[in-house]
């Protein structure tokens, strides 16, 4: 039985359904029992009593890091006296999330690409044996609000990697991987002169996620510049965009 890490069950609580006040113990039983399986309820409720001290610390990180990168927490946290408490208030993303993991890889490569159209983009959704690494490709993707009478030099290249997981997260394995395959194939693009490619065109890796990354990706993605997203950044902004109705049933297409 492998070992279940601190940080694997903190994502579990950030992104559960629990609404109210609970203790932390109680809500790291309820996602423990929802989503690990081998262990029994004793066992859970003396690995919650032992890890909630750690958990603790764990979802602070998380909601640090989810406010710098700019999303809004629907979790709060509180010690008092050696007790840990954790509210969660009703979240407008769950609905979301959970819909969008219900379906396949496919739509949700879709969505993502529906995603890039707002902010003005091309795209292209590449599935199979012939994606190289990439799931989706925006381009002609203006440099600002406006797009610039320019050259194509001066508009933004997206090759992109959708990843879609209800629980896993993504390492900074997964990411390098990721890069390195999405290097090759804007490459790959250069040579068949495909979506207007440049060689001097700013070019940005997005690895989005319907789950989370573990810290070592993060770290890697903060260092490299990756356009990492979230499955709770995902659903925001899908809420930002007006997608919240997003037909999962269309075909892909420009």
């Amino acid at each position: 039985m492998s070992k279940i890490s601190s940080q694997f069950i903190a994502s579990l609580v950030s992104r559960s359904p629990t609404n109210g006040s609970v203790r932390l113990s109680e809500a790291i039983f309820k996602v423990w029992k929802a989503n690990i399986s081998g262990y029994s309820d004793e066992q859970i409720l003396e690995e919650a009593e032992l890890r909630q001290k750690y958990v603790f610390g764990d979802l602070i990180d998380i909601r640090t890091k989810q406010e710098d990168l700019g999303i809004k927490p629907s979790f709060t946290i509180q010690e008092d006296e050696g007790m840990y408490f954790y509210f969660c208030s009703p979240s407008l993303e769950t609905p979301i999330l959970n819909k969008i993991i219900a379906q396949d890889s496919g739509q949700f490569e879709i969505l993502c690409g529906e995603i890039l159209k707002k902010f003005g983009a091309k795209v292209d959704i590449i599935s199979g044996a012939r994606d190289g690494g990439v799931d989706f490709i925006g381009y002609d993707l203006p440099l600002g609000c406006i797009k610039l009478e320019t050259t194509i030099a001066n508009q933004l290249l997206v090759m992109g990697q959708a990843k879609r997981h209800k629980d896993d997260l993504i390492t900074e394995t997964m990411l390098r991987c990721f890069v390195g395959a999405a290097m090759k194939k804007r490459y790959d693009l250069l040579v068949e002169r495909k979506y207007n490619t440049k060689y001097m065109q700013p070019t940005i890796y997005a690895y989005w996620t319907t789950s989370d990354f573990h810290a070592d990706a993060q770290r890697y993605a903060q260092q490299t510049g990756v356009w990492a997203l979230s499955g709770i950044h995902i659903a925001q902004l899908v809420i930002k965009l007006g997608l919240e109705n997003f037909d999962f049933n269309i075909t892909s297409g420009n």
